[in-house]
């Protein structure tokens, strides 16, 4: 009986896979015979189960080999049979010597024949760290893809200084020019949380609503979901929810009737349908959900192309919410030149997270996020902007009694005559790096421009 590895015109060894080995022999056989009725009744080919074969080296040799973690008793070069297809993770080691890879991962096909090398050396590898948040960016040195992605360890360095920027689309990544490193030889060399990343695109949703809707707790909590999922942030989509004065009383929509009912009006020839109704980036959003709203993944979907664009410029915004009249500066900077003529610059308050103790409405909702709650009283037109350049508008929100800690200020650039946002941003202290981290040495010094219009 074989009970374990075994190598061209050597005898058997001894191999800690006994049961296993024999477990698998009875489903080759019956593989066998099954496949031997498909032939004879249906005229098909029957699949192969023939075992496949890993041959192990290393340079030097006589490392120890592990397989899955297992040491197997041999050492390089072994050449490994009769091994059932399927993944394989292969180490080696010997002592005083550093390994590379780290490791290797073969997944063996029938009957496939395969050669797995590892190079030893007594020195340390030459290795650099590169991280970023968020992660999966492409990794190039003096300008040159090295077919990495954040996080990584790059291996078979020369020591020197070496260039690295990074890549990742759909974003603005800082440093622009990238970091200058000096490589160490035989060191694991790190640079570590030294890259920025955000988003040249964030989505802008609103939402239309009353506590007496049918319907409207599943658009809230179809939103709520999307904004949680990863891969998604406050940089890449935000929300906005105004409260409507029917089909009861809501009141969310007392504590700001006039301007509840402006955004209502605005939207006017699309609520046609009632609510609950989404406006997506100032377009009727429809799914297959309550009223014909989007589903979490419809809305995924949406916001999934919608990142592809790129509208050119950042929205950076600070707000201080310690007195009843709330002080804010919105910033618009240009990434590129763009003409925002026909453009309005849409600044309000609104509140991430509302609790009651009992449902103010017959739905039974208790939790409301991202509530309207006031606004820029004259909202600020815009014009032409080149690369590089800054328009600061100085303005005031009514705080009102709600919690600070759940209160932000958004801002959104809505075209006038279509209705269409091309981007937004938000106050938080969690927000975004400033757009000014991600414009290169050539536009750092364009002019701002300060007041109420640019």
């Amino acid at each position: 009986m074989q009970t374990g590895f075994t190598t061209t015109g050597e005898k058997l060894r001894a191999f800690p896979f006994v049961q296993l080995r024999a477990s698998v022999a009875l489903v080759l056989m019956c593989g066998f015979v099954c496949g031997l009725l498909l032939l004879s009744s249906c005229g098909r080919v029957a699949p192969t189960y023939d075992p496949g074969t890993i041959k192990v080296t290393s340079t030097p040799e006589g490392a120890a080999i592990f397989f899955g973690g297992e040491d197997t008793g041999e050492i390089t070069p072994f050449t490994f049979t009769e091994l059932l297809a399927a993944r394989y993770i292969i180490k080696v080691e010997m002592e005083g010597f550093f390994v590379s890879p780290d490791s290797a991962i073969i997944n063996l096909t029938p009957a496939a024949f395969v050669t797995q090398n590892f190079d030893l050396s007594s020195d340390a590898p030459t290795q650099l760290v590169v991280t970023s948040d968020p992660a999966g960016a492409a990794i190039f040195l003096d300008g040159n893809d090295t077919g990495e992605v954040t996080p990584a360890t790059l291996s078979d360095l020369e020591a020197g200084d070496v260039t690295v920027t990074l890549e990742l689309a759909g974003s603005y990544v800082s440093p622009v020019d990238g970091h200058l490193v000096t490589i160490v030889a035989h060191e694991t060399n790190e640079l570590l949380k030294a890259f920025t990343v955000r988003s040249k695109k964030t989505v802008m949703m609103e939402g239309f609503s009353n506590v007496d809707c049918a319907g409207c707790p599943e658009l809230a909590t179809n939103v709520e979901a999307l904004m949680h999922l990863d891969g998604y942030g406050l940089d890449k989509v935000l929300y906005c929810k105004f409260s409507m004065s029917w089909p009861g009383i809501d009141p969310h929509h007392l504590h700001n009737v006039p301007e509840n009912n402006d955004r209502m009006n605005f939207y006017l020839s699309d609520l046609g349908g009632g609510i609950p109704m989404m406006e997506f980036e100032g377009i009727k959003a429809t799914g297959t959900s309550a009223n014909g709203t989007p589903t979490a993944g419809e809305i995924a979907t949406m916001v999934d192309a919608a990142l592809m664009d790129v509208p050119g410029f950042l929205i950076d915004i600070t707000a201080d919410f310690t007195s009843s009249i709330v002080p804010l500066t919105a910033t618009l900077t240009a990434m590129e030149d763009v003409d925002l003529t026909g453009h309005t610059l849409y600044i309000a308050l609104v509140q991430d997270f509302l609790e009651y103790e009992e449902a103010p409405g017959s739905e039974g909702e208790t939790e409301f996020h991202w509530l309207f709650r006031d606004r820029v009283d004259t909202l600020p037109t815009l014009g032409n902007m080149t690369s590089g350049q800054t328009a600061t508008f100085n303005e005031t929100v009514n705080r009102g009694e709600w919690d600070l800690e759940t209160l932000h200020v958004i801002a959104f650039v809505q075209n006038d005559a279509t209705k269409t946002i091309l981007q937004a941003g938000l106050s938080t202290t969690s927000a975004p790096a400033h757009a000014a981290l991600f414009l290169d040495d050539n536009t750092l010094n364009r002019p701002t421009v300060e007041g109420n219009r640019p």
